[in-house]
C-alpha cells in the first residue's frame, strides 16, 4: 500500500469517526439535559470499553510503519486525558446517586 493509499485509508477512517462522535455528542447531550440511571450507567460502560480499545490500538500500533514523524506518546496522553474525564463521569454518577438527585432516578 502506498504511502498515497494510506493517507485515503485513515482520511476515510477520519471521516467515519467523526460521524460517529457527531452521534455520541447528541446521545450525551440528551442525557445531559434529561438524566436517568440507565443513560448514565450505558455513557460508563461505554466509555471503559473505548478506554480499553484505545489503550490496545495504541500499544499494538507500529507508528513508525506509518510515519516516522508520529510520536506515540501523544498517543498516550490522549487516553490518560480521556481516562480521567471518565474517571470524573463515574465520581459525579456516584455523588449524584449518593445524594440521590436526578442521577439516582430512572
Amino acid at each position: 500500500m502506498t504511502v498515497a493509499e494510506r493517507g485515503e485509508v485513515y482520511t476515510y477512517q477520519d471521516k467515519i469517526i467523526a460521524m460517529l462522535a457527531f452521534g455520541w455528542s447528541v446521545y450525551l447531550y440528551a442525557a445531559a439535559r434529561n438524566p436517568s440511571r440507565v443513560q448514565l450507567v450505558a455513557i460508563l460502560i461505554a466509555g471503559l470499553a473505548a478506554l480499553v480499545m484505545l489503550t490496545a490500538i495504541t500499544v499494538t500500533t507500529d507508528f513508525g510503519m506509518l510515519s516516522k514523524t508520529i510520536e506515540p506518546l501523544w498517543f498516550h496522553v490522549e487516553v490518560f486525558i480521556l481516562f480521567f474525564y471518565w474517571l470524573w463521569l463515574l465520581v459525579t454518577y456516584w455523588r449524584a446517586r449518593h445524594n440521590g438527585e436526578a442521577a439516582g432516578k430512572d
